[in-house]
């Protein structure tokens, strides 16, 4: 009994492997943003698995539930820092920064604003791009997360040592 499937206007008998056709079309991992019902409902890819997938930028269905606190404790630094750095200024500091310098001069709350949501789409992209490695550069940004919560506590370290040394 021979069976013909259609695939594309191709022919194939039941007798051949049928897996050589499906892998001739065209690749449903070639889109690399997600959907709509993927973003809003979830999806089953949590990892990627294929080694030839690691070499391009692919996007996860679910991401790590030990990316969370990490990722929080990113923005609770970034809003700490906000805060001594408007303390400081309030008591002779000068910000040194020429983008944040523009934004105090608006305004503290536009300040602390606006560090807000670039901290936040910096954490979202971490997030997102958690598993690519970066082949140029050679490294994994796994590793970007904590040397980010490292760089940040030195700055609220330095901020607290200029606290206790010129201000109480």
């Amino acid at each position: 009994m021979n069976i013909n499937f259609d695939f594309d206007g191709m022919t194939l008998d039941s007798t051949e492997n049928k897996d050589v056709c499906l892998r001739q079309r065209k690749d449903r991992r070639e889109k690399h943003m997600p959907s709509l019902k993927r973003l809003l409902f979830g999806g089953r890819r949590a990892h990627i698995r294929r080694t030839e997938d690691r070499k391009y930028i692919r996007f996860l269905d679910r991401y790590p539930e030990t990316i969370l606190g990490p990722a929080l404790l990113i923005m609770l630094l970034s809003v700490t820092d906000a805060f001594f750095t408007v303390f400081l200024l309030g008591h002779g500091a000068i910000e040194v920064n020429p983008v944040m310098n523009f934004c105090l001069e608006k305004g503290p709350a536009f300040f602390l604003i606006v560090k807000y949501l670039f901290t936040a789409l910096a954490v979202v992209l971490l997030v997102v791009f958690n598993h690519t490695f970066l082949h140029n550069a050679r490294i994994n940004t796994k590793v970007l997360m904590p040397f980010v919560i490292i760089i940040f506590s030195a700055v609220i370290i330095w901020e607290v040592y200029l606290i206790v040394r010129y201000v109480v």
